[in-house]
C-alpha cells in the first residue's frame, strides 16, 4: 500500500526529516506519536506534496510518488486533514463537501449518500455555514469532506486537538469502522494516547526528525512504556 524508504525533507536549507522508513498495508492505522516540533507535520506534508522530499522514496501501491504535487497525489486517492481542520468557514456544510469531490478520479459531482448516512450531523446541517459549527462538528465535517474524495489513504494531523472527549471517542469509533469495514488506510499524527490506543495497528515515536521507537498495540497499553519513549 504505502512504503516510505529513507525519506528526508525540510524547509530550504533546514533539514527536518532524517532517514524515515515505514510501511502501511491496506486497512492499517499507523499512529505517529511525538512532542511538538519533532517533524510529525512535516512528515504528513511530505507525503501529500506540500513539502518536497530531498531524498528517499514514497511508494503508493508500487508507484514512486515522491515529489508529486498535491493535486496529483489527491487524484491518486490520498486525502489530508490538516491540523486545525482546514474547513472553509464562510461556505455552507454542503459547499465544503462539494469541494471534497473536486479531486475524485471518477469525476463524481454529487455527495455520496453513504457519507451523509455515516455522518448524520453533517446531513442535518447542509445549509448551515461551517464556521458556526462547534469545534467537534467541524472536525467531523473535515473528515466527511476528505472521504468525499474517495481516498485509499487518509492522512490526519492531530484531529483530537481542541475537541471534547465524547467527540474524540466518536472519532475513534469512526476510524475503526473505516479501516475495518471499508479497508481505508490511515496515517494518524496524534498526541492523544487514548485515541492512539483505540485506532492503532502499530505506532511510531518520533524525536528530532527521526523514528526513535516502534511500538506495538500491546506496548500502547503500557502507559509507562509510552511515556518513557516520549520523554527521551
Amino acid at each position: 500500500m504505502l512504503e516510505v524508504h529513507n525519506l528526508e525533507a525540510g524547509y530550504g536549507v533546514l533539514p527536518v526529516l532524517h532517514d524515515i522508513s515505514f510501511r502501511l498495508d491496506r486497512g492499517d492505522t499507523l499512529v505517529v506519536l511525538g512532542r511538538n516540533g519533532v517533524g510529525k507535520t512535516t512528515l504528513l506534508k511530505s507525503l501529500i506534496g506540500l513539502v518536497r522530499p530531498t531524498a528517499g522514496a514514497i511508494r503508493l501501491n508500487g508507484r514512486d510518488v515522491a515529489g508529486w504535487p498535491p493535486h496529483r497525489l489527491a487524484r491518486a486517492r490520498i486525502a489530508y486533514l490538516p491540523q486545525g481542520r482546514g474547513i472553509f468557514p464562510k461556505l455552507t456544510v454542503e459547499e465544503n463537501l462539494l469541494v471534497g469531490l473536486r479531486s475524485r478520479a471518477d469525476g463524481r459531482r454529487t455527495i455520496p449518500g453513504d457519507i451523509l448516512d455515516m455522518f448524520p450531523i453533517v446531513g442535518e446541517r447542509l445549509s448551515q455555514r461551517a464556521g458556526t459549527l462547534s469545534g467537534g462538528q467541524q472536525q467531523i465535517l473535515a473528515l466527511a469532506r476528505a472521504l468525499c474524495a474517495d481516498p485509499v489513504l487518509l492522512l490526519m494531523d492531530e484531529p483530537s486537538e481542541g475537541i471534547q472527549p465524547s467527540i474524540v471517542q466518536q472519532l475513534g469509533e469512526l476510524l475503526r469502522d473505516l479501516t475495518g469495514e471499508l479497508g481505508l488506510t490511515v496515517l494518524l499524527v496524534e498526541q492523544n494516547l487514548e485515541l492512539a490506543r483505540k485506532t492503532a495497528s502499530h505506532c511510531l515515536v518520533m524525536e528530532k526528525g527521526r523514528i526513535l521507537r516502534r511500538l506495538t498495540t500491546h506496548d500502547l497499553e503500557d502507559g509507562d512504556k509510552v511515556f518513557e519513549a516520549l520523554a527521551r
